[in-house]
């Protein structure tokens, strides 16, 4: 509501004021100079100036870091709603091309003629992030199969639009680079950002991602088992990565789980346009420095990392200790791989415990590959009663998922900051080559 009431209250009326007065000083004489035009003349105007321009803004803060951080609150919600439809900056909307040309078509005398009618563009724009699923009770209806066909590609929908909102870019139904039209779809048609699909993300369940399914941006590497070596533990088997003896009481759940937590940060990430990568460090094994790989998994891993911007390392604790893979990663890894990129620390416990790996892992782990732990970290405790697909389920929960999204956000705001140091700095003279 408060936003709503900033822009239609204050940015419009201000920028509606502040066009007039530039036209009246640049162009005295064109004022009024369109009234005479017919209406659907004025109309595609419109579509031209205000509709298509804001697609094209809508599009670019999502590449540009600084227009994004105007544009982040507007994803932040975990629900689809009319109330997050104006859930932006007010600089968003202050330095949007599509309001100021509106006011330019105003002073030329299109205003008695747009304005007879309810803004077609808020009528579309609501009813794409309504909460309830208008447009899936239509494709039910046979004779109407035609006309929705005609209808989706034409204009936004709760199903296309859901999608620019979704959670995960591994469900099948999420297209956070692209559905940015907002009256018209068929701009996102026009220009290749399209992606048409009849179902919400609400429908989509989440599951674990595969190893190199998702793009590198962000990398999540886990210390995580893989489903094999938990279902070879129940048969009494050891899994390759698993230590000789029983994990303390209370923590056995975090290793299990630590693949769940990745998954929920690299949705976070993609939530805020970040592409990620999992590293499952269960299925990807690595020998046991320094032994030969022989299997050849390090290159993969390596290139993985060579390509992110950032790093977030999840680790889960045994006995007051980090993975043993995760620390055996940074026998291989080195400056080329991380240098100078930003690292959030996370812990994962089955029960109130999960700082001592984060302590080990910040103290010795960066020395020589030189990787940038944030001074914040996270830690993921009771993990099995947090971060489960579907709405929060209690107040602890809630939290933690606020919090970590928070943090997320702050890894990116570190990885634009630090973007230029790991070129710059990724091989030092040399005579310290190594850390001290």
């Amino acid at each position: 509501m408060v936003g709503s009431t900033l822009l239609l209250g204050v940015t419009v009326p201000f920028i509606t004021f502040a066009t007039g007065a530039i036209m009246a000083t640049l162009a005295p004489d064109a004022q009024g100079a369109l009234s005479g035009i017919p209406w659907l003349a004025g109309f595609a105007l419109f579509l031209l100036f205000d509709d298509m321009t804001q697609y094209w803004w809508h599009r670019l803060a999502h590449k540009v870091p600084f227009l994004y951080s105007l544009h982040r609150a507007h994803h932040s919600a975990k629900y689809m709603s009319i109330r997050i439809v104006y859930r932006n900056n007010s600089f968003y909307y202050l330095l949007m091309p599509g309001i100021w040309f509106s006011g330019i078509l105003i002073y030329l005398g299109l205003r008695t003629r747009l304005l007879r009618l309810p803004d077609p563009q808020d009528v579309v724009i609501f009813g794409a992030h309504s909460s309830v699923p208008w447009d899936a009770k239509l494709y039910e209806i046979k004779w109407l199969k035609p006309i929705m066909w005609v209808l989706e590609r034409t204009i936004s929908t709760p199903s296309t639009h859901s999608a620019h909102h979704g959670l995960s870019a591994d469900d099948g139904v999420t297209n956070y680079k692209g559905n940015f039209g907002n009256l018209l779809f068929f701009w996102d048609i026009l220009f290749g950002t399209a992606k048409i699909t009849r179902r919400r993300r609400a429908e989509v369940r989440h599951r674990k991602p595969r190893p190199g399914e998702l793009a590198a941006r962000t990398v999540l590497a886990a210390g995580a088992q893989t489903e094999e070596g938990r279902q070879a533990r129940a048969e009494n088997l050891r899994s390759p990565n698993e230590p000789s003896h029983r994990p303390d009481r209370g923590l056995q759940p975090a290793i299990q789980q630590s693949a769940k937590v990745a998954h929920w940060l690299a949705a976070s990430l993609q939530r805020q346009s970040c592409e990620t990568s999992v590293i499952e460090l269960g299925q990807q094994t690595l020998p046991l420095w320094p032994e030969a790989d022989s299997k050849g998994v390090w290159p993969e891993i390596s290139a993985t990392l060579r390509s992110a911007d950032a790093l977030v390392v999840i680790s889960p604790e045994w006995h007051g200790m980090a993975s043993p893979a995760l620390k055996n990663l940074f026998m291989y890894a080195g400056r080329a791989e991380l240098a100078h990129k930003p690292a959030l620390l996370v812990g994962v416990s089955g029960g109130q415990g999960g700082s001592y790996p984060l302590a080990e892992l910040r103290a010795s782990s960066y020395k020589n590959c030189r990787v940038c732990y944030l001074p914040e970290h996270l830690i993921v405790r009771n993990v099995e009663q947090v971060m489960n697909p579907g709405e929060p389920a209690s107040e602890d929960d809630q939290r933690i998922r606020a919090r970590a999204d928070w943090a997320m956000g702050l890894l990116l705001d570190y990885t634009n900051a630090l973007a230029p140091l790991h070129e710059r700095h990724r091989s030092p003279p040399a005579d310290w080559m190594n850390g001290m």
